[in-house]
Order: C-alpha cells, then structure tokens, then sequence
C-alpha cells in the first residue's frame, strides 16, 4: 500500500490537530479522498441555508433533531470516530446533543445535492477535519459525491506546490469571503467556525498587502461579470479579457482553484466568443469593434 502524501500532527493550536504533507505535493495532486463519518440532510434548500446559523441553532435547543437521527443511523465507531473530533469550544459538562451539533458546525462541508432534494447536505468526514483554514490555501476540497454509496465522498487536491512538512490548509469559507478585507473576514470565520484567524494573510505584518491585492481582485471580477453587451453594439473587449486574465492569474496564485476558478475561465471563453463575433462583424463591414483598442 502506498504511503499516504500526509499526516495527521498536533500542531498547538484549538483543537490541536492539523495535516502536513509527508512529501513535496505538486499543484494538481490528489491528497486524500475519502468518505464521511456522518452526512445529513438538513432539510432546508440550498437558496436558502445562508450560512446555516438557524439551522445549528435550532439543532441545539432539539427543535429539529437531523444531526441525532443521522447520527443514530451510524455504526458504533463511526460514532465514537466522531465525537473524537470534538474540539475546544465547546464547554465540559455541555450536553452530547449541543456537542455533536457543534462538531457538525465545525467540521462539516455543505452541499447541495440536486439528485434528490437540492437541499444542503452536511459531510463530516475523519482526516477532512484536521484540515485547517487559511485565507491564502495550498489545496481545496472538490467532487463531493452526491450519489450513494459513497454520499459526502471528498477529494482534497493542492492548488499550488507543498513542500514536505508544510501544512496543508483550505479556505473554509466560500463565496466571496476572501475578497473581504482582513476585519470582515475574521469576523465571518468567528461566527461560523469560532476562531480567530491567525493565517499569513492575516498576520499584521501581511495584511495591508494581501488586502490590497484582494481589493483589486474584486474591482476585476466585477468587471468580468458585468453584463455582456449584446452582439450589434459597438464595445471594446480588450480591457474586459485582460481584466479575466489577471483575475484568473491571482486565483491560481491565491490558491483558489475551485468552482469561481471554472466561472472565471467560462467567462474568459464568453468574451473571446464576444471578440470573435465583433471581428467577424467587422471585418464583414458591420458594426464591428477593434479588438485591440484601449
């Protein structure tokens, strides 16, 4: 058998675990997959979780009881495996139904699973969840599987080059968060996972820097998705292509290889389709546009 291309370390922080590459990992490589110790189906559509708060509020005071029956439905080590990753926000003494909740919110990635609900999903999976955050990550979970047997599957894949013993980190919030400023995302990261980031990005002596560029990077992908203008009107593309081209070249150094990656590309096609026609257009004598004008 293989070695695995990790390990699992104490490295001093809450909740004290955290995954470190046994090798150099090439940007690209698959690190782990691996499938859940526990999925549930929250029971609310996926337009409508907005971050879950009142979901892991209302498992806590036993108004729903989805995390209790899904993990009922579990074997006995998968249970006590579970539990295992309670960390250090949760209070001794704290009833086991607040504790489970608070491992799920913890440690669990949504998705949305349209093969037979389009509700959120949650997957808690055992190694996924001694990943650790950073606002600048060298990997990223991806593929969750949304089919049985394997429901809640992962993969993790490095985004960028590890070093051996560097530790592997993803961005555990979505959508936008890390084009925030420093304040806004650690403010988001304390509600949902209840830590204060302490990442490079927003280490003191790095943040003004990372904040700028994250700032740039948002005024570009504005941009980009602004609305296309249709075919018959006179526009220039140039600027809008070159704008996708930088967004797409700080995605792939920030470590962001997920899903805004795929749209940036999709629509860098969409303009060049864009700049295509408009040649065609204009080199047949209609309202065309000059592709390489500032």
């Amino acid at each position: 058998m293989a070695q695995p291309t990790y390990r699992i370390v104490n490295i001093g922080v809450i909740g004290g675990f955290g995954m470190v590459a046994n090798d150099d990992i090439p940007s690209g490589a698959l690190i782990l997959q691996e499938n859940p110790l526990l999925v549930v189906d929250t029971q609310i559509l996926n337009r409508n979780w907005n971050g879950g708060a009142t979901f892991f509020n209302d498992e806590r005071d036993s108004r729903t009881q989805r995390v209790r029956s899904a993990l009922r439905s579990q074997p006995r080590n998968h249970r006590h495996a579970f539990r295992d990753l309670a960390n250090g926000i949760t209070p001794p003494g704290t009833n086991q139904t607040i504790r489970d909740v608070n491992i799920v919110e913890t440690n669990a990635w949504n998705f949305e699973n349209p093969t037979v609900n389009n509700n959120t999903w949650l997957a808690v999976g055992n190694d996924f969840s001694r990943v650790n955050h950073s606002c600048m990550p060298n990997a990223r979970i991806t593929d969750v599987c949304t089919v049985a047997p394997n429901l809640g599957q992962m993969r993790l894949l490095a985004t960028r080059d590890i070093d051996a013993d560097a530790e592997i980190l993803v961005e555990y919030a979505q959508d936008g968060v890390w084009l925030q400023p420093r304040n806004v995302r650690r403010a988001i990261l304390q509600q949902h996972w209840h830590f204060h980031c302490l990442c490079n990005a927003c280490h003191s002596n790095y943040s003004t820097f990372f904040d700028a560029k994250w700032e740039y990077a948002n005024v570009l992908r504005a941009e980009i998705y602004f609305q296309l203008p249709a075919p018959q009107q006179t526009f220039i593309v140039s600027h809008r292509i070159e704008a996708a081209e930088q967004y797409i070249d700080i995605l792939k150094k920030g470590g962001f290889g997920d899903r805004r990656l795929v749209q940036a590309y999709i629509r860098l096609a969409e303009l060049y389709m864009l700049a295509a026609k408009y040649t065609d257009a204009h080199a047949a004598g209609g309202p065309g546009v000059d592709i390489g004008s500032e």
